[in-house]
């Protein structure tokens, strides 16, 4: 562990300082905004701000509310805004949108989706004054109406800036600041992008660079009058002027990741070459502040801050001890094996202070002072795979974590992978063409409360 040093050079190419517009905006979210929608939660931090939640659940887990079984093939998660739940799914694509209780308000076609690894979309809804916002796989950036599904406008990246999808797909979800659409291009005409909200029209873009853009998407880092929008690419870490598009910092090294950065206030947690970093927001708006490097974690999953302490995924050899049968008696020998574990890190420091094997890869969220955790990934629907897709709540302590509950959800098809969404009182998990909604209120687990079981087609 290295503490403020580093052997890598951050080039400073810029100032920025720029002055809140409506107030404090925040990562995902904007003054007035919903108070659940968008991409990892309203701040784009993995963290939905509902209270008075189940602590514990009961051995079969919360109850199932509803489930919908038809969104066809997707990688896009949930998102609730205005009392209704929105995703994507399907090839060619569709935006579904839901009330609370499940009943399927509309399914609006929106184009061509992304079919060659991992069919279907990537982009998780952004929901702002009314629209829908989001891109395609194959790099179309789209804005709907949230009411019908009705499409306002959209933009082909490829054709207007030269944008190089990967053999992995578009994997980004735009993030809204104040009146614009912020979306990376990939060795393109510029490194980033913003559309007009309104309108799709360019507003800026900025210089291009060779970098290359990885598959996590950008994050908004605020500290007083000062803004930078955060981006780990695939070649550099990158911070842009939210107002013009100057590339102001960069850390140039490998950051290529699905891992999108968690802000927690004005520090951003990060990949950074095959470890992680925490940065800090630079006093004179210049940039940012390595505060520590650590070790890495598993790039396909998210991570998330609370309690003091950074919650993740990584690989860990451990010892485990073995029983075999040689000649009609027991030996007992003990071997390293490389397994998933979920880590509790210090924020303050990156030391790991606990960790505990987990069935498989997956992706976490929290609330109301609790962990989230999907276990699942690749090869969780299929028949005779070792370990259950499995979710965890998990209960942050003084000296790491406990797990307190444990249930098998509902499996649809394909990796599980997606993080799971809490709002409006309900976890939602999206696992390929099934999304589930489960009960996390209280009040519904009375003895005279009925149990929600119902399905939407």
């Amino acid at each position: 562990m290295k503490l403020l040093q580093s052997p890598f050079k951050p080039v400073l190419v810029g100032v920025v300082l720029v002055a809140a517009v409506c107030g404090t905006s925040v990562a995902g979210g904007e003054p007035g905004s919903d108070p659940y929608g968008g991409y990892l939660g309203p701040n784009r931090d993995n963290i939905y701000p509902g209270t008075g939640l189940l602590a514990h659940w009961p051995a079969t887990g919360p109850k199932l509310l509803w489930k919908y079984d038809q969104l066809g093939d997707g990688w896009t998660s949930v998102s609730v805004a205005g009392g209704a739940v929105y995703t994507l799914g399907g090839t060619p694509g569709n935006l579904f949108a839901f009330t609370l209780d499940g009943e399927l308000k509309y399914k609006a076609p929106y184009g061509r989706e992304f079919q060659k690894r991992f069919n279907g979309s990537r982009s998780t809804p952004e929901i702002r004054g009314g629209a829908v916002y989001f891109a395609s796989g194959v790099g179309v950036v789209y804005c709907l109406d949230a009411a019908t599904g009705a499409k306002r406008w959209e933009v082909d990246t490829v054709a207007a800036f030269s944008n190089k999808v990967s053999g992995w797909g578009y994997n980004i979800t735009p993030l809204m600041v104040d009146d614009k659409v912020i979306c990376p291009i990939r060795r393109g005409t510029a490194t980033m992008v913003a559309l007009d909200a309104a309108t799709g029209k360019t507003v800026w873009s900025s210089p291009a660079s060779t970098y290359g853009i990885g598959d996590s998407s950008p994050v908004l880092v605020q500290r007083g009058p000062t803004r930078l929008v955060f981006c780990n690419l695939w070649n550099a870490t990158v911070a842009i002027d939210p107002g013009n598009g100057d590339i102001v910092w960069k850390y140039e090294g490998p950051s290529g990741t699905t891992v999108t950065s968690p802000v927690i206030g004005d520090r951003v947690f990060a990949t950074r070459g095959n470890g992680t970093a925490l940065y800090r927001l630079a006093k004179d708006g210049k940039g940012f502040d390595l505060v520590w490097e650590g070790e890495g974690i598993h790039g396909l999953n998210q991570a998330v801050a609370l309690d003091g302490k950074i919650f993740v995924l990584a690989k860990e050899n451990r010892s485990i001890e073995r029983v075999e049968v040689k000649g009609g008696k027991e030996q007992k020998r003990t071997v390293t094996q490389s397994m998933f574990c979920i880590q509790a890190r210090d924020l303050a420091t990156g030391k790991r202070l606990h960790s505990e094997p987990v069935t498989k890869d997956g992706s976490m969220s929290a609330a109301d002072g609790m962990i989230y955790l999907l276990e699942g990934g690749e090869g969780a629907w299929q028949a005779g795979q070792p370990a259950k897709t499995q979710l965890s709540l998990i209960k942050p302590t003084p000296t790491g974590f406990e797990i307190v509950s444990r249930f098998d959800p509902l499996v649809g098809t394909k990796e599980a992978w997606l993080n799971p969404c809490i709002a409006a009182g309900r976890l939602f998990l999206r696992h390929g063409s099934l999304l589930a909604c489960y009960d996390l209120r209280p009040a519904s687990y009375r003895s005279d409360s009925p149990a929600g079981n119902t399905e939407r087609k």
